[in-house]
């Protein structure tokens, strides 16, 4: 409504990693320990990269940190000078003036120029200090948001990471009374590391992809913008972290320095749960460790029949396993289909198994084994048609009443004489709980001494 001037807010530096307090704002000591995190010689630099020939005003950690950045802006020959709260009144007021006309064009101050201070031609702030107060930090950038004759804009150089924790000026925000240091409705403004433009991103715009974070083993969302300043696109991740004292939290983490192996469509992470858990695991030595992830790959290729053989290869690659652990997985499972002894045993092997995975398995097979499966196959169909009858729900409640009389084993023996076993099967599930468990018992005996015999 022309109360206020456009801006450029730049940021993006690398931030020191202090603990931010919550419901409070720094205290002096705090902000003495993080003074040397925000080095004179490099808020000279960024001054110098993006608000040399400005006006500016610069907010610094103390009054010691104020009057370094002073010296150093002096010693490059800049007209700079410091202001604190010791500063003579008659002095204090003479800097002003100077900074006013012209002939200071750089301000320094430490908590002096936060409120009450005018001057709307300043085009430019650099804000060197931390804050957890969405006040201050408003109040700060808020000295060169006035507008002034033939001024376009302000520069916000924000040297801390005040931007992301606290978000633009012209964020919405839900004022109160309440001691809320930061404004949750600000989640979201990112900072280009190409030009240091801080925006934020239209979620239409927003390109994601999912990525496997080798460094911390878990797949994470990888997301991907095209910065309005300079055209450049960039990528980041989010993760919690407890780094800055905000548990649980969700904070940017640049992906420069994180190693990246990207999920391919046909993954599906869920799936990859054992394999993951494997990963994180720690080892005395190498050999152990590819003893365990050998065996882990094998028994989830074995026991998890949704998998591809693209997340079969995919998980391989993320345990670093020898190429021969795809064949000896593959293996296994031939291993399982050559020792099933009947047809059922096959199908619950095999038959939510993608046909990929099926065709692979069953080219490993010789032509004598395809044909027993096939002749099991055969039989299997033919003994369901002739039992059609039996499996009635009367039937099976009448078989289900013979099972729960039996008294042992040899009972049990004789009535599979008498029924074929997919009705005794069914019939199972018609027993009362207390009985069902010591019927199943017997009969897993029965089948283990069949199959030994054949």
């Amino acid at each position: 409504m022309g109360y206020l001037t456009d801006y450029k807010l730049i940021a993006g530096f690398k931030y020191s990693r202090h603990k931010v307090p919550q419901k409070r704002d720094f205290t002096r000591k705090e902000l003495e320990e993080v003074a040397s995190d925000y080095k004179p010689s490099e808020v000279l630099k960024q001054w110098q990269n993006f608000c040399a020939g400005n006006k500016t005003v610069i907010f610094a950690v103390n009054v010691k940190h104020s009057q370094d950045i002073t010296q150093a802006f002096c010693a490059n020959g800049i007209t700079c000078e410091h202001l604190d709260g010791e500063t003579p009144h008659h002095e204090r007021q003479a800097i002003l003036d100077r900074f006013r006309t012209g002939q200071t064009q750089v301000i320094s101050n430490c908590a002096i120029l936060t409120e009450g201070f005018n001057c709307p031609d300043s085009s430019a702030a650099v804000i060197a200090r931390p804050t957890s107060s969405v006040t201050l930090w408003l109040q700060m950038i808020g000295r060169v948001l006035r507008p002034a004759p033939r001024k376009e804009y302000a520069t916000i150089l924000d040297m801390t990471d005040n931007w992301y924790r606290l978000g633009r000026p012209c964020d919405n925000r839900k004022w109160s009374l309440e001691p809320v240091s930061c404004d949750p409705d600000t989640q979201g403004a990112r900072c280009c590391p190409d030009c240091h433009h801080v925006f934020k991103p239209m979620p239409a715009l927003i390109r994601t992809k999912e990525y496997f974070n080798c460094q911390k083993a878990e797949f994470v969302i990888q997301y991907e913008a095209d910065c309005p300043n300079c055209g450049k696109s960039f990528k980041w991740v989010l993760e919690e972290s407890s780094a800055t004292g905000n548990d649980g939290e969700m904070v940017i983490v640049p992906d420069a320095d994180i190693e990246f192996k990207e999920v391919p469509p046909e993954v599906r992470p869920s799936l990859l749960t054992p394999v993951i858990e494997a990963k994180k695991r720690k080892f005395r030595n190498q050999e152990r460790k590819l003893i365990f992830y050998s065996a882990t790959i094998r028994n989830w290729f074995l026991n998890c029949q949704e998998i591809n053989l693209t997340e079969l290869i995919y998980a391989i690659e993320l345990l670093d396993c020898p190429p021969q652990t795809f064949e000896s997985s593959r293996e296994s499972l031939v291993y399982k289909i050559r020792n099933a002894q009947e047809w059922t045993d096959v199908a619950k092997i095999m038959s939510s198994r993608p046909a990929h995975v099926k065709k692979v398995i069953w080219s490993r097979l010789s032509n004598e084994e395809k044909d027993r499966f096939k002749t099991m196959k055969v039989n299997y169909e033919k003994e369901m048609n002739e039992i059609q009858e039996w499996l009635t729900e009367e039937n099976l409640v009448l078989v289900a009443e013979y099972l729960s009389a039996c008294q042992d084993i040899e009972m049990i023996s004789s009535l599979y004489q008498i029924y074929k076993k997919p009705v005794i099967q069914a019939a199972i599930d018609r027993i009362s709980d207390d009985k069902r468990y010591q019927i199943s018992q017997w009969i897993a005996q029965l089948y283990k001494a069949s199959y030994k015999s054949v």
